[in-house]
């Protein structure tokens, strides 16, 4: 409860900053924040997604974390479709381990089990990611998933056995080798 209220605090207090500096794409991506915390995935992604309307430089870590959050939200409320749209950002933004991995989840959302498979991939040969396991547990889990359902199962393991103490690696691995 006092996190609840404390973030409806902020949010009135960043939304009386945007009303004096309405062109601040930091401002968007603040209240894009909040709103994610407080579980509004709509509004996060208004206000995610006006704030990539500005000329904003893809270098700058809010702008990253605001690119990602969006994603995530998209994902979140089901908008596969819009999300896949990120393709058209994507040499923009591959430079990065949350970036790519986001993507293989998109692709993978999407149906794309085969991209997915290569963005999961590329996000685990990144040393860091700013999001915990984005270049190591996240991707190996899902592929872990993907060959899985595809049957290899010895190749499914592997991928949960790189995930360490993740507990739904664990037990997805402990499950495989009973059979």
């Amino acid at each position: 409860f006092p996190d609840v209220c404390c973030h409806r605090l902020i949010l009135t207090t960043k939304a009386r900053m945007l009303e004096e500096k309405p062109d601040d794409p930091y401002l968007y991506f603040q209240l894009g924040q909040s709103y994610h915390m407080l579980k509004d995935e709509e509004k996060a992604c208004y206000h995610y997604g006006k704030g990539l309307t500005f000329d904003v430089n893809p270098e700058a870590e809010y702008v990253q974390l605001m690119v990602v959050g969006y994603g995530y939200s998209l994902l979140e409320l089901k908008r596969f479709e819009e999300a896949l749209a990120f393709e058209g950002i994507y040499d923009t933004f591959s430079f990065s381990a949350d970036f790519v991995c986001l993507m293989g989840l998109i692709y993978l959302r999407c149906g794309l089990v085969k991209e997915a498979i290569a963005e999961f991939k590329k996000a685990t040969a990144f040393e860091t990611s700013k999001a915990e396991g984005a270049c190591s547990f996240v991707p190996n889990f899902n592929l872990g998933c993907i060959y899985e359902v595809l049957g290899d199962t010895a190749l499914a393991a592997s991928y949960y056995e790189q995930c360490g103490d993740f507990p739904a690696a664990v037990q997805r691995r402990e499950k495989i080798l009973k059979q």
